[in-house]
């Protein structure tokens, strides 16, 4: 009789698979083990361990069939022999025989048992190689269409290389970027991925991924190294006619084994984002004209008083240069009368009255005193906090000198206004009092002659 066993890993045991011969219900009985227990002592298990053939010659002697003798020799099993196969396989197991004569393997039917077993082992060993390399393989294709199909995906244009330059990849957002169909790049080489784009065959970006080149890297303004990713961009005219201005990416592909088989590339099309910083760029150019170009003193500050911002205007009327005042904490001179002004002033700006308006004098550094006006805007964080102050100031000195004139003139005025009242009733007082008297003597006349 012989029988074939599977080692089971899970269950450590060998597991009877197939048999041959007089059987008489051995097999369903057997309980062979791989551990080193008493059921783990016969000639399948110890051959199954040691990795090499067992012989029991005599059954009714050999003290490693205990656990087996008495049914082994009530269906006549005198002889036991077992040879491993395929060790370290997942088909590894164990070829037992049995025979009913006592000394029955000799060295020559051993030796041709062993060469079967070799056989075996091998066979198996194939069919375990064949199998694992058909499902790396299979692996292979499933990381090859799990990377296609995100590559495909992908909402850049994007397209891959191999080492030799053919191409394997080529995405929807590529084919609607250039009108050129997946079918008709797919496996083409010699630089045919650089002509919807460039017009002509020529290496490009992803060709430096896999050496690079100062030629090819010229042909781009600047090409920042993030890890092993390139980045630049450029404007093309090929495209749709008009510039189009790309970031375009690329960066090696690796298999498994961490090994460079490729290399893939990507453009993201941000002409409007260009166009849209270009007129920001533009915007603040011109903002910064109109400021610079103002008359009025303009600051930014922060609550502790550092200078964030200011103009021409500003700097010229302190007599600093922008860069002794950006950045650090300037405060011209005030007068201590209008310090606590100012301070109650600036207390007073809340988010509900974020604006207001300030006269107040400063003391020049020649030590002159002049008059300045400042329209002061609190700019609020969420939370109610002060984080600037944006403020336009002029110089009111003249103004204040010539309200400071007229105010005099006035007071000269309601002076010279008040002499004059005063003679002038002095005047009309006097006159009053000459027609009285004149009056009086022409009365006293008449009287006298009409006494005659």
């Amino acid at each position: 009789m012989a029988w074939i066993g599977l080692a089971d890993l899970e269950h450590t045991t060998i597991r009877p698979v197939a048999s041959a011969g007089h059987i008489d219900g051995y097999r369903d009985n057997i309980n062979i083990s791989t551990e080193d227990v008493p059921h783990g002592h016969g000639p399948a298990s110890t051959a199954y361990r040691e990795g090499k053939y067992y012989i029991s010659n005599d059954v009714s002697r050999d003290p490693r069939m205990e656990p087996w003798r008495e049914d082994a020799l009530k269906c006549g099993y005198l002889a036991d022999a077992a040879f491993p196969f395929a060790p370290g396989t997942k088909n590894a197991g164990v070829l037992s025989l049995y025979a009913p004569v006592t000394g029955f393997f000799d060295e020559q039917i051993i030796g041709l048992l062993d060469e079967l077993a070799i056989d075996i082992s091998f066979a198996l060993k194939t069919i375990d190689e064949e199998n694992d390399r058909k499902s790396a393989e299979e692996s292979v294709r499933d990381h090859e269409r799990r990377e296609a199909d995100i590559i495909n995906f992908l909402p850049d244009a994007t397209f891959a290389i191999d080492r030799s330059g053919h191409i394997i990849s080529w995405n929807r957002a590529i084919e609607e970027m250039t009108g050129i169909s997946a079918a008709k790049m797919l496996g083409r080489g010699d630089y045919e991925y650089a002509i919807p784009f460039y017009g002509q065959r020529q290496p490009t970006l992803i060709d430096l991924v896999f050496e690079y080149d100062e030629a090819i890297a010229k042909k781009y303004a600047s090409i920042i190294h993030k890890k092993d990713t390139l980045i630049t961009d450029t404007t093309l005219s090929i495209l749709k006619g008009a510039p189009v201005t790309l970031v375009v990416m690329a960066s090696p592909l690796y298999n498994q084994q961490g090994e460079i088989v490729g290399a893939i590339e990507s453009f993201r099309d941000i002409t409007e984002r260009k166009r849209a910083e270009d007129a920001i760029r533009e915007s603040e150019q011109r903002y910064r004209n109109v400021v610079e170009d103002q008359t009025e003193f303009i600051c930014r500050f922060l609550p502790d008083g550092t200078h964030v911002f200011v103009n021409d205007a500003y700097c010229r009327y302190f007599g600093l240069n922008r860069e002794e005042i950006v950045g650090h904490r300037f405060r011209p001179t005030v007068p201590d009368e209008d310090r606590e002004r100012m301070k109650r002033f600036f207390a007073s700006l809340t988010p509900d009255h974020p604006i207001d308006s300030i006269e107040h004098r400063i003391i020049m550094p020649d030590g002159a005193l002049r008059w300045q006006r400042w329209s002061d805007r609190a700019i609020f964080d969420p939370s109610g906090t002060v984080t600037e102050y944006q403020s336009v100031g002029l110089d009111i000195s003249e103004r204040k000198r010539a309200e400071e004139e007229l105010r005099s003139a006035h007071e000269q005025l309601t002076a010279s206004d008040e002499e004059l009242r005063s003679q002038y009733d002095e005047l009309i007082g006097a006159k009053g009092r000459s027609g009285r008297a004149r009056r009086n003597s022409g009365l006293l006349s008449s009287t006298r002659l009409t006494a005659s």
